[in-house]
């Protein structure tokens, strides 16, 4: 009889512990299996560019290329990550200048507190800069490899989506972004990012900008028409860039500034020998020798 008894608390015991803790871990761990299960098909449902978990930086990529890589990883993993009832997303867009040249935009982000312009830069190593600068600098290892300051740069897509959409550039927030890997010594007001810090920057951004939803409604309409009219000027953009190119390193190879046209003259600084305008200050353009 003692031993039933003694049997019958064991059983007793062994069935508090598995209500207590065995059952919730057992449901535990049957939804972390489903979950890893939806996440594999997710996985293997999405195309390659979206696996990528950093860019791509091959030597024997153009840097055409390299940036093209950039903009789709901007695409495809930060701006992805934005609630799409909350913000709208607009990748690669080709908009008419005023002076009736195109212009590209790597992505524009619709939201209630903005309109986000962003150019992704898909340079790693050390990228050195501040926000007035011509020409901003990345190092890897000793080599310099000067590039035109982003900023400016989207400084004309904020001008051109102004124009476009009819509103003030009060109402447009421009950032610069590059690969969580580069090690980023910039001096700028305007946020130049890291990738992973993009989509809780632009979630979290707060304005006396307050945009109604049939503004961003409309907003998302007109660069809805925008973009599929400008299509057939992707190629036209593309040869333009090349063209400008090409007409700027002309004009660096007969010592001509291709800024201002004054004279470029040899010049030395604390990183090595350098060609600089001989319009300077006024004219702040550099190239390395």
């Amino acid at each position: 009889m003692h031993n039933n008894t003694e049997n019958i608390w064991i059983i007793v015991l062994f069935l508090a512990v598995y209500l207590l803790i065995g059952k919730p871990l057992a449901k535990k761990l049957e939804r972390r299996y489903r979950r890893k299960q939806r996440q594999a098909r997710h996985t293997a449902s999405r195309p390659q560019s979206y696996l990528r978990t950093k860019f791509d930086y091959l030597d024997e990529k153009s840097a055409e290329e390299k940036g093209e890589e950039g903009e789709r990883f901007v695409a495809a993993y930060a701006l992805s990550k934005l609630p799409p009832d909350l913000f709208l997303v607009f990748n690669d867009m080709i908009l008419t200048a005023a002076d009736g040249k195109t212009t590209q935009v790597d992505h524009v982000v619709i939201g209630s507190h903005g309109i986000f312009v962003i150019e992704t830069k898909n340079y790693q190593g050390k990228v050195y800069g501040n926000e007035s600068s011509s020409e901003w600098h990345q190092y890897l290892g000793q080599k310099d490899f000067p590039f035109h300051n982003p900023i400016h740069q989207n400084y004309g897509h904020v001008k051109s989506l102004a124009s476009t959409l009819q509103v003030p550039e009060s109402v447009f927030v421009p950032i610069v972004v590059f690969p969580n890997q580069t090690t980023l010594r910039i001096e700028a007001h305007s946020p130049v990012l890291h990738i992973n810090e993009l989509a809780d920057y632009i979630r979290d951004y707060s304005s006396t900008c307050h945009l109604t939803e049939a503004q961003m409604n409309t907003f998302y309409q007109v660069l809805c028409d925008v973009q599929e009219s400008n299509q057939s000027k992707k190629q036209e953009h593309i040869e333009y860039v090349q063209e400008k190119i090409q007409d700027r390193d002309t004009k660096i190879a007969a010592g001509i500034c291709p800024r201002c046209g004054g004279n470029l003259v040899l010049k030395s600084g604390k990183h090595g020998s350098f060609y600089g305008c001989s319009n300077y200050p006024k004219c702040q353009y550099t190239v390395r020798k």
